[in-house]
Parts: structure tokens; sequence; C-alpha cells
């Protein structure tokens, strides 16, 4: 799950810098792989926090004994 999505925030930061630069003619590359790094880092720190929330979220339930073990 999360290398997919590492994969998927990459692909999120080409398609949003494409569709951000689309409308000018000259923009170095340097500053679209900026733009992408900078999509990329974001999502990459949203997905690692999400997913250690969703972690000690399940953890605090299970512990609660709202869901038994089996």
């Amino acid at each position: 799950m999360f290398w997919g999505g590492i994969l998927g925030s990459i692909f999120n930061g080409f398609g949003l810098t494409l569709l951000n630069q689309s409308y000018k003619t000259t923009v170095d590359n340097s500053a679209l792989l900026l733009e992408v790094m900078g999509f990329v880092v974001g999502d990459v720190l949203g997905l690692i926090f999400c997913l250690v929330s969703i972690v000690y979220l399940f953890r605090m339930i299970r512990f609660s004994k709202i869901i038994p073990d089996r």
C-alpha cells in the first residue's frame, strides 16, 4: 500500500505539473522538477501521517475491546 501510494504520488505530481504549466510556453526543466518534487514530498508525508494514524486508531480500538479478539 505504501509503495502504491508513492507511485500514485509521482503520477499525481507529473499530472498536476503538466496541467499547471501547460499554458506557459517557456518553463525550465528544473522548475518543473521542483514542482513535481514538491507534490511528491507533500503527498508522501500525508500518506505516512495517515497510515500511522490508522495504525494507532486500530490499536486503540483493539485495546479498548470495541472489536473483540478472535
